[in-house]
């Protein structure tokens, strides 16, 4: 057994313990040597039990390593013991996937309806670790991940669901690797990418844009809202939202729902029929604007019969989100291939549709036969 002491020229506790060293050319493989070791625990504030405490276990690490392959468990159950009877708080402390989510959480600056939308994936994830959800997180692989996001295809969640649950698993690794609560993000290792065109949503084509339009002839709400949809690829709140403080001069200066935190406001210039509103206060669809996303939704799809457009169901079959191809959402898929098919500047549609980058707007574009047809038509000439 180890015991302590003090010497004149440190300040510290110093352990008296027996080292193994390798000896390869004697029989025994090595021997036995006192030896004496400082246990950074000052003598003026540690008592001499919880010094004798340290130098045990400093002998108890020598001995192991003599008869045990050390691997990462075993260095951070020696560190763990060591810093415990030091009294210093430990920088390894063990993190599970419930405290991990748990605080990126409480760290979100986001919507109530979003928070639920991330407690329900971050849940699910729990529920697929099982027990493992209480372990360390540094246990938590790569495998882990990619299984996960299999496990979800297989049980007939889409793919868009599958993605987003599985992106909401890595973003809490990513703050735990930076809080240093895991050495690496398993999750860089993954790549999650559609198999096929990623929007199921489909763009209205110039005969049903015309039947929409005289669906709704006798509504005027309605008509504004579907000519914001049209002419900006509006989303629905963001179409039943508009408020005639907004127009000054001819121009829309709003605050799109999606970008509410980044507080950035779009400027457009009011076109067609929405040239002639007038500058006023309150809500321009005051009826739409008292309703629910989700009730004017339906009333939309309402709309879409009326005018004998069909709606086809894409994605999960049995569990998860599956996609309807027309919906209000329907515009800004709509609005972009318009835009694409009039020959206008890439740069200009991401500005008038709100899209942050060629990669989003390119997943809204659906270029017309016989915008096709143009651009092939001019590839002729070199065969002729």
């Amino acid at each position: 057994m180890a015991s302590v002491t003090t010497i004149p020229k440190s300040p510290y506790w110093i352990a008296r313990m027996r080292v193994w060293i390798a000896a390869p050319e004697s029989q025994s493989g090595g021997f036995w040597r006192l030896t004496m070791r400082s246990t950074k625990l000052s003598h003026k504030t540690t008592s001499k039990r919880a010094a004798k405490a340290m130098a045990d276990e400093m002998e108890r690490a020598g001995r192991e390593l003599r008869s045990t392959v050390p691997d990462e468990h075993w260095y951070a159950s020696r560190l763990d013991a060591m810093l415990r009877l030091a009294n210093v708080a430990n920088p390894r402390k063990k993190t599970t996937w419930a405290k991990a989510a748990e605080g990126w959480i409480a760290a979100k600056t986001c919507k109530p309806s979003s928070v639920a939308k991330y407690q329900t994936d971050i849940a699910h994830f729990a529920r697929w670790l099982g027990s493992r959800s209480s372990h360390n997180l540094r246990d938590v692989t790569a495998d882990d991940i990619s299984a996960f996001y299999k496990d979800m295809l297989e049980k007939g969640y889409s793919q868009n669901t599958s993605i987003l649950v599985t992106r909401t698993v890595c973003a809490v690794l990513r703050r735990a690797t930076l809080l240093r609560q895991i050495e690496s993000n398993p999750a860089e290792l993954l790549t999650l990418s559609r198999t096929e065109d990623g929007s199921k949503r489909r763009s209205f084509t110039p005969e049903e844009i015309k039947t929409i339009l005289a669906a709704v002839a006798d509504d005027e709400e309605w008509t504004l809202a579907c000519l914001f949809g049209l002419f900006y690829g509006m989303r629905l709140g963001d179409a039943c939202n508009r408020r005639y403080e907004e127009v000054q001069g001819g121009v829309l200066r709003f605050v799109p729902q999606k970008k509410s935190r980044r507080g950035r406001v779009i400027a457009v210039p009011l076109v067609g029929a929405l040239a002639k509103l007038p500058e006023g206060t309150g809500p321009i669809t005051p009826r739409l604007h008292a309703m629910t996303v989700s009730v004017a939704s339906g009333q939309f799809a309402r709309i879409l019969i009326k005018a004998g457009i069909v709606r086809l169901r894409h994605g999960a079959k049995g569990k998860g989100r599956g996609v309807v191809d027309a919906t209000f959402h329907s515009w800004r898929h709509t609005t972009n291939s318009l835009l694409v098919d009039a020959g206008v500047d890439q740069r200009v549609r991401q500005l008038i549709c709100d899209h942050d980058s060629t990669k989003v707007s390119n997943q809204y574009t659906h270029a017309s036969v016989e915008t096709m047809a143009k651009a092939l038509n001019k590839l002729t000439q070199h065969a002729r």
